[in-house]
């Protein structure tokens, strides 16, 4: 686990990023900070173009950090895809709110320099 803060400024998030996962290579561990509920999991899985991905949840404590799972990009009738997986508590969560992520992460694939450059 590598957790981050979030940073505005990409090349300032991305330069922390770094040290933050040498630093957890170098002391790895599987407790997540206790008492922090403000977090979202997300992992990658390149070599994969899944259709379905599941995460442990703890459920004593109650466990609502949404999951987020990223696979391999592929080609698909001249299309490029890439599997995108959301895990979340309905008690947090409704379809509605997944579906405006998914719509806004279509966005930043579409355009990501326009991203990028705001």
């Amino acid at each position: 686990f590598c957790t981050m803060k979030y940073q505005q400024d990409f090349s300032a998030f991305l330069s922390h990023a770094k040290r933050r996962i040498e630093y957890v290579k170098q002391y790895p561990t599987l407790k997540d900070e206790e008492e922090k509920d403000d977090l979202l999991f997300m992992t990658r899985i390149p070599w994969v173009a899944f259709t379905n991905m599941m995460h442990p949840i703890h459920l004593s404590p109650i466990d609502s950090i949404p999951r987020i799972a990223w696979g391999k990009i592929f080609e698909d009738r001249s299309s490029l895809m890439m599997p995108l997986s959301v895990q979340g508590h309905h008690g947090l969560m409704d379809g509605l709110h997944v579906g405006r992520y998914f719509e806004q992460v279509q966005e930043m694939l579409n355009d990501p320099y326009h991203i990028a450059n705001t």
